[in-house]
């Protein structure tokens, strides 16, 4: 015996069969939380909470793998990413401070290249072996 309700047949008593659609929508202030296929030009902003690969071309002995929460890091001391454009601004205009005794040296995007996943940034001061980096989403 087959159980169903009056929703589930139409008027000559056969089964009605039916899908369900769903949208996928993007709201700008939660880029951060959509899936890893996203491009990163789209989705990489303040709020990030991916995991990269970092790289330093000049020295390999310095690569590691950082993992952000909500922006924010703690790899040599405290970090936050920043946009002056808040939340909105574009995803190349992300840049953040280094820690004491470096609290002069502004970290910010050069490139995005969302074919390889990578990010490219600079410096603003001379570092030796640390003038170029390369964060690789994982």
């Amino acid at each position: 015996m087959i159980f169903t309700t009056s929703n589930t047949l139409n008027k000559y008593g056969t089964f009605i069969i039916g899908g369900v659609g769903v949208t996928n929508r993007r709201i700008k202030n939660r880029r951060a939380s959509l899936s890893n296929l996203a491009p990163i030009s789209k989705t990489f902003n303040i709020n990030n909470s991916d995991t990269w690969y970092v790289s330093y071309p000049e020295n390999l002995s310095l690569n590691f793998t950082l993992t952000l929460s909500n922006g924010g890091f703690n790899v040599g001391g405290d970090h936050t990413l920043q946009n002056d454009e808040g939340i909105a601004g574009d995803a190349s205009n992300v840049y953040f401070i280094w820690s004491s005794p470096n609290a002069e040296i502004k970290q910010s995007i050069v490139s995005i290249n969302d074919t390889t996943n990578t990010i490219t940034w600079k410096l603003s001061g001379e570092m030796n072996d640390r003038n170029i980096i390369k964060w690789t989403r994982r």
